[in-house]
């Protein structure tokens, strides 16, 4: 913690310091100092750290509320951006099948539907082409499962 704006601050702390009677203060009066410079306050960039961190560990409806609260704090509005970043903490199998579905929708309700549809069909234990496409229009092609490390049959 040497280089950077962390080798900075002890300077500038130590300047802030001298001019006053009680030369560093309390430990809280430290503590603020020292969050005004290395914490953003801005709720929006904590809200965008924190969806880039999320992970899809649990329940896809509890991965949903949690990136879509964090989304509206975070004010991101545009349909490809919640897609990319909607996906970034998705679960792998979950990943995979979404790739599988051809065309992703544009739109990102549309696209958050087809998602739904496609986890609800992978835990039900539907792993084809045509469960796993939210789309009529189904592709004759094998997939792989990758909870079980096998290939699925298509139908």
């Amino acid at each position: 913690m040497t280089e950077g704006t962390a080798g900075l601050w002890p300077s500038t702390f130590y300047q802030i310091c001298e001019g006053r009677t009680a030369k560093y203060g309390t430990w809280v009066k430290f503590e603020v100092l020292f969050r005004q410079m290395f914490i953003p306050v801005d709720a929006s960039i904590i809200a965008l750290n924190k969806i880039n961190k999320l992970k899809q560990n649990w329940d896809l409806n509890t991965y949903v509320a949690e990136f879509c609260m964090l989304v509206a704090v975070a004010n991101v509005k545009e349909s490809h951006v919640l897609v990319h970043l909607f996906n970034l903490g998705l679960k792998d199998d979950l990943l995979c099948a979404i790739h599988m579905m051809g065309d992703i929708p544009n739109d990102f309700n549309k696209y958050l539907a087809a998602v739904m549809k496609i986890d609800s069909n992978i835990n039900q234990g539907n792993t084809t082409i045509a469960s796993l496409t939210p789309i009529d229009t189904a592709t004759t092609v094998p997939i792989l499962d990758l909870r079980k490390g096998m290939t699925m049959q298509w139908m």
